[in-house]
């Protein structure tokens, strides 16, 4: 725990040996949102505590992770732009997002306030309007046209589907962002 306070502070004021470690981490990582798992969900602690090898191998934690690794679960991540399609994908939660929706375009002074410190603007897209959806429309695309060309058809298992879209995941996150020139 006293690490992350670490990575919060300004570098100059620790002490010089934590202080070039915590300036390199920064400087490597910027702007990143560190926490702390704790150590009955860390994989890294069981070997810190003397786990047996043998004993090691029979740890679910040490070959899968913790659970919340594997769950659903939104990244924790500094997001500076928001897009909402006004809730027509959310038709079983649509009570929900109309409520939020209230919310939101009310003048909600509380709320304003936090996107503005946070630096997140909320832009909605019009409905039937695709178009708007921009990069992540054709990332989808790109999805679709691989998986439909490797499953074809086929009934997979969930983890047989899993692995196969983790694989074309991992293709289509391998290619370059822009031309490269020749």
């Amino acid at each position: 725990m006293i690490d992350l306070a670490w990575l919060r502070k300004e570098p100059m004021d620790l002490k010089t040996f934590v202080q070039n470690r915590v300036a390199k981490i920064q400087e490597l990582y910027p702007n990143q949102l560190w926490r702390h798992v704790p150590s009955d969900q860390n994989p890294a602690d069981l070997v810190s505590r003397g786990v047996d090898p043998e004993k090691l191998l029979q740890q679910n934690l040490w070959f899968n992770g913790p659970k919340f690794l594997s769950g659903l679960w939104l990244e924790e991540a500094n997001v500076q732009k928001l897009f909402s399609d006004n809730g027509k994908n959310f038709v079983g939660a649509s009570n929900e997002i109309k409520k939020l929706l209230e919310i939101v375009r009310k003048p909600d002074e509380k709320l304003a306030n936090y996107l503005a410190a946070e630096g997140i603007e909320w832009k909605f897209i019009p409905a039937r309007s695709p178009n708007f959806g921009g990069l992540w429309e054709a990332a989808i695309k790109s999805c679709k046209y691989h998986l439909k060309r490797v499953v074809n058809g086929i009934n997979l298992t969930y983890e047989e589907l899993l692995t196969v879209t983790v694989q074309i995941e991992g293709i289509l996150n391998s290619r370059p962002l822009c031309p490269i020139k020749q």
